[in-house]
């Protein structure tokens, strides 16, 4: 318990520093998106592994119980503990993806209410995306 604690008291104490004033502004689209892509890729295949696992493992056991025979349990149980850590690692993943990689590097020109608005001479508070506010848009 003492190694453990070791290991993270100093990554709770660099994660308890001052934030950066301004996030990080990413110009990089393409890696972005390959980034996004290979998560997301590496995340619905481990989910699919672990919807596949959920589903042979009670048939496994049940096999094993008709022909009572332990290599079949210990088959079935091997895949409860694949899907025990393998879950928590797509978990992993699906947390990263959406706290750091949606959020930091998604490409956010021209998402605001009202950014396409300025760039156009005319505006009706009606449009798509000037719909938040009819004072968003204003003629330039």
């Amino acid at each position: 318990m003492s190694g453990l604690l070791a290991v993270i008291t100093p990554t709770l104490h660099l994660l308890a520093g001052q934030l950066p004033a301004q996030a990080p502004q990413g110009n990089n689209r393409i890696a972005a998106q390959a980034a996004i892509g290979t998560f997301f890729s590496i995340h619905i295949l481990i989910a699919g592994l672990i919807s596949g696992a959920g589903e042979l493992a009670p048939a496994i056991e049940f096999l094993g119980y008709m022909r009572q025979r332990r290599r079949y349990d210990r088959l079935a149980r091997g895949l409860g503990h694949f899907m025990t850590l393998y879950f928590s690692v797509s978990s992993t993943i699906a947390i990263l993806l959406i706290t750091v990689l949606l959020v930091g590097f998604w490409p956010t020109s021209g998402t605001t209410p009202g950014s396409h608005c300025a760039a156009t001479s005319r505006c009706t508070w009606r449009s798509a995306a000037c719909s938040l506010s009819p004072h968003s848009c204003r003629s330039t």
